[in-house]
């Protein structure tokens, strides 16, 4: 006897995979942009007997979270391009076209010089 999948369970199973995906995704550019930076500040110190290594780490955690944030930011913004703006304006995303909701005027306003009817 077979059973049919669960939408509702296979949906649950890929946003956990996503998140999953996210965590690994996120601690392996931090480490990554930490280790950048680190190695910038030894070679700087190497080549020229500066020593930069507090600077270069500060600024390697300044940009690993400013990373960690744009993959956060995109992902969010991926599964959810409705939820924030449109909720706080209180409508909907709705496609521009003839059979919109605008007035004939209105959708003349919105057409390019070259596309307005003749008088």
């Amino acid at each position: 006897m077979s059973r049919k999948p669960d939408k509702d369970n296979n949906n649950a199973t890929n946003q956990i995979v996503k998140m999953i995906y996210l965590i690994f995704q996120v601690g392996f550019t931090v480490i990554c942009t930490i280790f950048m930076c680190i190695g910038i500040a030894f070679l700087i110190d190497k080549w020229f007997h500066v020593n930069l290594m507090i600077f270069f780490i500060v600024l390697g955690v300044l940009a690993s979270f400013r990373s960690a944030y744009i993959l956060i930011k995109k992902f969010v913004s991926f599964e959810n391009p409705d939820d924030e703006y449109y909720k706080i304006l209180g409508e909907q995303r709705k496609p521009l076209s003839r059979d919109s909701e605008l007035v004939s005027s209105d959708y003349d306003e919105l057409k390019l010089p070259d596309e307005k009817d003749a008088p």
